[in-house]
């Protein structure tokens, strides 16, 4: 039965090491996007929500040992975070940037995640232990996380067919 409680809650930790690597691999395709100079706005939107799906999953998996301490830290850099969204459109107002919404969510995650990571950084020491539950759910996200790697090497793909 789904529940709201099975999609709100945080994913296994393995998830944040396949995020990372699926995200590396997008962000590296941004990169030659970038560097290829090519401006066709279906492979550059395509390879942003790419981009932020994979960052979705570093951002809202659990640690191996998720105590109170990672808890706390995770809160306080959501709550600094979402502090600066208003700022950041007030900024984007003012000065007429004109960020695209896609570029402004993947910006908030990584924000998220700098905030985040200093914060463990700065304050190694643990509270107690809690050991994460291992599923069979981990399958369907290394096949999902295979898609977006597939989906990327696609866009790859035709980025040098258009060059």
């Amino acid at each position: 039965m789904l529940s709201f409680s099975n999609i709100s809650s945080l994913r296994d930790f393995n998830t944040r090491k396949l995020g990372l690597l699926v995200s590396c691999v997008f962000l590296a395709v941004k990169l030659i996007l970038n560097l290829k100079g090519v401006d066709k706005e279906s492979l550059v939107f395509m390879t942003n929500l790419f981009f932020l799906l994979s960052l979705n999953w570093v951002v809202f998996s659990k640690e191996k040992i998720d105590d109170e301490r990672f808890r706390a830290i995770r809160y306080f850099s959501f709550k600094t975070t979402f502090q600066l969204v208003p700022l950041v459109a007030v900024a984007d107002y003012l000065k007429h940037l004109n960020i695209s919404p896609i570029n402004f969510a993947i910006g908030m995650l990584m924000c998220y995640l700098t905030i985040y990571f200093i914060c463990v950084f700065i304050n190694p020491t643990f509270i107690f232990e809690e050991r994460t539950r291992r599923t069979l759910g981990g399958w369907g996200l290394f096949l999902t996380a295979l898609v977006f790697i597939f989906v990327a090497a696609e866009l790859l793909l035709e980025i040098f067919a258009l060059q």
